[in-house]
């Protein structure tokens, strides 16, 4: 999810990041926040708007999601990719991190 990396966004901005309206965004943050996954509170620069962030239980909920994804993957390229299959993998990870500007998680 987006809010645990860029922190609490007002449901026009995630609107706007996910490229979706701000009316199917406002239904999606109004299910998360029923669960409660999301909260809301006032902007402190806008006392017009609001923000939504993740809650302590929203947090748990996406980390054990990366982390059953992690596993499947790790498991899938072990399994599936022979080594010099996993060799040429490895070795586009400079390119992936280079175009990404990101670090990839476990490589």
């Amino acid at each position: 999810m987006h809010l645990d990396r860029t922190g609490p966004l007002s449901v026009a901005e995630l609107a706007k990041v996910r490229g979706v309206k701000h009316q199917s965004m406002r239904q999606v943050i109004g299910s998360l926040e029923a669960d409660g996954l999301v909260s809301r509170e006032a902007d402190p620069s806008d006392g017009r708007s609001q923000l939504v962030m993740l809650t302590a239980s929203g947090k748990s909920v996406l980390k054990s999601a990366r982390d059953a994804r992690s596993q499947w993957l790790a498991e899938t390229l072990n399994t599936q990719l022979a080594k010099n299959e996993l060799d040429i993998l490895r070795a586009t990870i400079p390119v992936l991190r280079k175009i990404s500007g990101k670090k990839i998680a476990g490589m």
